[in-house]
């Protein structure tokens, strides 16, 4: 999973951004061509990242583990990923498509 903080008042969002559909453009050739095509999903929403283990109150077990990540955001990526059927190919959702017309609306501006 590839992630990245956004703030949309920051201009340079938008060039993580693009960054990150070329990272996965890449990705998906460079698999390709070493014979393991791959498939996934890119979305945009909201996540919490937890950076320390978080124990449940009189368990000695973590509920958490440092660097996982929760929320809507990485729920609707593996959704778009599950909804390729077996087609190797990464869906791109709503929340992406809506920053794509905002870095154009704001590039044009």
């Amino acid at each position: 999973m590839i992630y990245f903080p956004w703030d949309p008042q920051n201009p340079n969002a938008f060039i993580a951004l693009k960054s990150l559909l070329l990272a996965t453009a890449e990705t998906m050739i460079y698999a390709l061509a070493s014979g393991v095509p791959i498939r996934g999903g890119l979305d945009v929403h909201l996540a919490i990242e937890f950076n320390e283990q978080a124990q449940v109150e009189n368990s000695s077990s973590a509920l958490f583990h440092g660097g996982d990540l929760w929320g809507p955001a990485p729920k609707r990526a593996y959704e778009l990923a599950e909804k390729s059927d077996n087609y190797m190919r990464v869906r791109v959702g709503e929340g992406v498509i809506g920053l794509i017309i905002k870095a154009l609306q704001w590039y044009e501006e």
